[in-house]
């Protein structure tokens, strides 16, 4: 068997899936059974292949004989003559609410794919195995992930290639019998409080112990799963091609009328993969959430995704756009001087010239309305008022904005110019009336406007 595993190995590697031969691979090693097996075939058959290695191993310092694993990969990647990277994680930077198992895998793949651009590798390979499928398969059936989530593990994604899928733990562990490998065992693994150790005990073992082929069948499963979403990825982002969507200011546009022609579920994938999405694994509420908010007609409500992207409803089409935290202070101006935020530039200009600008987005105003005043650029509040040009009384800021059909991503970027805590200029958008240029004006000055990016 453990012959068979490093010639499977040596065929697959060379395969058209994942082409590894002539590559710099950088093996992830934890020092458990299946990355030191790992790493064993991947150093027997480095000069076959031509593969230049680097380890990298990630001590969680979730155990306290964590320190121990660490050694094990440092003195075998030095008897392999292999360069090996590591980094230590700190427990105690765990957000409250954070899973532990989520905090470890977004920092190991961060460091690893950080390392991977560092050496200038072109792949990282992990140990993940058709055990690993089978117990995640199941995980997913028990979080109600339907069938978008049976892909299980993909054998690569992006310079991701996990070369084990196919091979069974029996298999890792014989294979590191017959080659007298030395590896650590993770005691916590026997947990039976977490998920995943509790379907590997008392779910899959006694599956096993009744069908021996279970492992494998659900590899197979995985496999036919993994072909189907591709399918449905593949219409989907035909559905997606003809759509015809705007962008603007780093928002993404959707149609309501056009996006409403595809099937409930359809309309959901679209959305999941317009917001940067699709590699994440969903759970039912995931779905039933993002379902219920696309037939609401709420306008103006604003749907979170977890990836910090988020939908707003508004009037006839969906808005997406990455979550952002904007300048919310306000800070003092001066005429003749430059104001600027990470949204947009202002600068207020003396001039002797009372021509108007053709449009609103730069105004020309009245000097005198100004002059002498402190002059302050802030946030706009929903109890702001201020009297619009051209109007006897004055106005809510909130309904000016409203009236002008201003969706909510762009309320939240909206400021307003000051005199002595009187709104002058609603920035970008409508001076007040009392700043406008008179018969009487002799001098004026403007005010000049610049969205950036």
């Amino acid at each position: 068997m453990s012959i068979d595993l490093l010639e499977k190995c040596r065929s697959d590697f060379i395969s058209s899936e994942y082409n590894l031969e002539n590559s710099h691979i950088l093996v992830a090693v934890s020092g458990g059974v299946d990355s030191m097996v790992l790493l064993h075939i991947f150093n027997s058959l480095k000069y076959d292949l031509n593969i230049t290695l680097t380890c990298a191993h990630i001590n969680h310092n979730l155990r306290s004989d964590s320190i121990e694993d660490q050694f094990l990969v440092e003195s075998t990647c030095q008897e392999y003559g292999i360069p090996l990277l590591s980094c230590a994680l700190n427990p105690s930077e765990i957000e409250q609410g954070e899973s532990i198992e989520e905090w470890g895998r977004n920092y190991r793949y961060s460091f690893l794919k950080q390392s991977l651009k560092e050496i200038n590798a072109n792949y990282i390979v992990t140990a993940h195995h058709a055990n690993d499928q089978a117990e995640t398969l199941l995980m997913h059936l028990s979080e109600g992930a339907g069938p978008l989530g049976l892909g299980g593990i993909a054998k690569k994604s992006g310079n991701i290639v996990r070369p084990f899928l196919h091979a069974t733990k029996n298999m890792i562990y014989e294979y590191a019998t017959k080659h007298h490998i030395i590896f650590r065992e993770d005691l916590t693994n026997l947990n039976l409080n977490h998920p995943r150790n509790y379907i590997r005990s008392e779910v899959l073992k006694p599956m096993e112990t009744g069908f021996p082929k279970t492992i494998e069948q659900f590899q197979s499963s995985a496999d036919l799963f993994s072909k189907y979403n591709q399918m449905l990825n593949f219409f989907i982002q035909t559905a997606i091609d003809e759509l015809g969507l705007q962008t603007k200011d780093k928002i993404t546009i959707i149609k309501k009328d056009y996006l409403k022609k595809y099937p409930l579920l359809a309309q959901s994938m679209i959305v999941k993969k317009i917001s940067k999405n699709e590699d994440k694994s969903w759970r039912k509420h995931h779905w039933v959430e993002l379902e219920s908010f696309l037939k609401s007609n709420k306008t103006g409500a604003i749907h979170y995704f977890p990836n910090h992207y988020e939908l707003l409803n508004d009037r006839e089409t969906f808005k997406i756009r990455k979550r952002e935290t904007y300048v919310k202070e306000e800070e003092s101006i001066s005429i003749g001087k430059t104001y600027e935020n990470e949204l947009f530039s202002i600068l207020l200009k003396e001039t002797g010239s009372m021509t108007l600008f053709p449009d609103s987005k730069n105004e020309t105003i009245d000097a005198y309305s100004v002059a002498g005043k402190k002059l302050l650029v802030r946030p706009w509040t929903s109890s702001d008022y201020f009297q619009p040009l051209g109007m006897d009384g004055t106005q809510k800021v909130s309904d000016f904005l409203i009236n002008r059909k201003i969706d909510r991503f762009e309320k939240e970027k909206q400021f307003v110019l000051t005199a002595d805590g009187e709104i002058m200029w609603v920035c970008g958008k409508q001076i007040s009336h009392k700043a406008r240029i008179k018969p009487t004006t002799k001098k004026a000055v403007n005010l000049i406007f610049n969205w950036k990016g």
